[in-house]
């Protein structure tokens, strides 16, 4: 659930470096996705952001903006299961049948 958490919030800072720091327009470089998670690699693990991108279908292709929309559905998708996981943690510890 931690690494869950930590990569909403990286997901959050990515959308956030994309919208105020994007290309503007200009020509999206060859490795869009590698570019992008260079950008947060402060904030985030290099390599996870570029695999975790990756394994989306389209993403290859997807300039910045397009990115940005696959990173708000990843973060929808991991903090909605984050919830669930901890819903059923919460049930678990106070039902004693289980």
């Amino acid at each position: 659930m931690r690494r869950s958490l930590l990569l909403i919030v990286a997901l959050i800072m990515f959308t956030t470096v994309i919208l105020c720091c994007g290309s503007g327009g200009t020509t999206a470089p060859v490795d869009t996705i590698a570019d992008s998670c260079d950008k947060i690699r402060e904030f985030a693990n290099f390599d996870f952001c570029v695999s975790r991108l990756r394994a989306v279908p389209g993403s290859d292709s997807a300039d910045e903006h397009g990115l940005l929309l696959i990173t708000i559905d990843l973060a929808t998708v991991t903090g909605a299961m984050a919830w669930d996981a901890a819903t059923r943690m919460a049930r678990a510890e106070s039902d004693p049948a289980t």
